[in-house]
């Protein structure tokens, strides 16, 4: 338990660093906004510079005190977009990145209601999305994204949806 207090000190230190290299500004907003000489050329160059476009991830696990429900949250890429499940509604919002920088802005979501405990997970995924600095993709193919909110550093890692798993994947820390 020690060993894993000071992996995750470690780590949380190392973020802050991280964070705090690099420079947001001038933030570019999500590349869609480019108007393409040649739409093929365009869309291939706005993939390499977005490598998250076009893909979707399910949470397996975060740095937040709370547990992770059955119900799922989910995160989807678009060019300017992202979207998804918080666990109970629906949301979207608009996002930039540069190099492995990430902003996420405001949230906008539905308004269904559900038990406690998938609402307290839903509001504290939405805040931390909404506290993007960094993302990842690691060598195991997840995408992890380090978050500021209210003062506490966080990281979710995200496993990738794809057909063949369609939405059941098992989480990293039940």
């Amino acid at each position: 338990m020690t060993n894993h207090f000071k992996l995750e000190t470690i780590i949380k230190g190392l973020i802050v660093i991280a964070i705090s290299c690099i420079s947001l500004e001038p933030y570019n907003p999500a590349i869609a906004n480019e108007t393409p000489s040649n739409p093929s050329e365009n869309q291939q160059e706005t993939q390499t510079k977005n490598p998250l476009i076009g893909t979707e991830w399910q949470l397996a696990s975060w740095t937040e005190k709370q547990g992770l429900s059955k119900e799922n949250s989910t995160l989807m890429f678009e060019k300017d977009r992202l979207s998804g499940s918080g666990s109970c509604n629906r949301y979207t919002a608009g996002y930039g990145i540069q190099e492995n920088a990430m902003k996420v802005g405001l949230i906008a979501a539905t308004r269904k209601a559900c038990t406690e405990e998938i609402m307290n997970q839903e509001m504290l995924f939405l805040s931390a999305l909404e506290g993007a600095k960094l993302y990842s993709i690691n060598a195991k193919g997840e995408l992890q994204i380090a978050y500021i909110k209210q003062k506490e550093i966080g990281l979710m890692t995200f496993k990738k949806v794809t057909n063949q798993n369609s939405k059941m994947i098992e989480r990293l820390n039940p």
